[in-house]
């Protein structure tokens, strides 16, 4: 037996065990951050973004069970969506204004979940961001941040298929520096990344 063929058996067996497998709709109120970087000993440099709302799209598949827990391999994609934020720049040669940037992206993660009169769950994901600054340059810059995420939901009993709805807070464990976003419109990017998620699912279980 090759390394595939055991790497197959480790990944197949939990999951035909466990058995089950899910997909969801996500629609996401995003919180971007804003933050203030010094320019000079006596100007700063601020950013502010909009809130703003996406979509996404979750596949689960169900691994194994430790206790009363449910472990959940989850994969998500999640689509393009575009934010404003205003700038400040009160250096010797003030400047203030609007921007726009876009943010779109995919992530893998695993999931532990415990039923009791409402389903509840905790996990952690690897989220992988592409942001496109849109001025004339078209800047881009990709990152990967690790993300905690806090689930409660309901699950309907229903034939084969069953219905769910949930709501998942997720929140990244990681922000970059921007003291230099002034200038280096990458920085810029990073730092408008958002800082928080709250998220409604709506999917069928097998």
């Amino acid at each position: 037996m090759d390394i595939r063929s055991i790497v197959c058996v480790l990944v197949a067996g939990p999951i035909i065990h466990a058995g089950g497998h899910e997909v969801s709709l996500n629609i996401s109120g995003i919180k971007s951050r804003s933050f203030s970087t010094a320019t000079s000993s006596s100007a700063q440099f601020s950013v502010s973004p909009k809130d703003t709302v996406s979509m996404g799209l979750r596949f689960g598949f169900g691994l194994t069970e430790i206790g009363s827990a449910k472990l959940i391999a989850q994969a998500t994609v999640h689509s393009e969506y575009t934010t404003e934020f205003q700038f400040t720049d009160n250096s010797f040669f003030y400047r203030e204004g609007t921007g726009k940037y876009k943010n779109e992206g995919m992530s893998i993660g695993l999931n532990a979940r415990w039923q009791r009169l409402l389903e509840y769950g905790i996990g952690t994901e690897v989220r992988y961001e592409r942001l496109t600054l849109t001025n004339e340059d078209s800047t881009k810059v990709g990152q990967y941040r690790p993300w905690v995420n806090f689930y409660s939901g309901r699950v309907f009993e229903g034939r084969g298929y069953r219905p769910f709805i949930g709501l998942e807070l997720a929140l990244p464990l990681t922000h970059s520096n921007s003291s230099n976003a002034a200038h280096d419109p990458t920085e810029l990017l990073r730092g408008v990344s958002p800082k928080f998620e709250i998220t409604l699912l709506v999917g069928i279980r097998k």
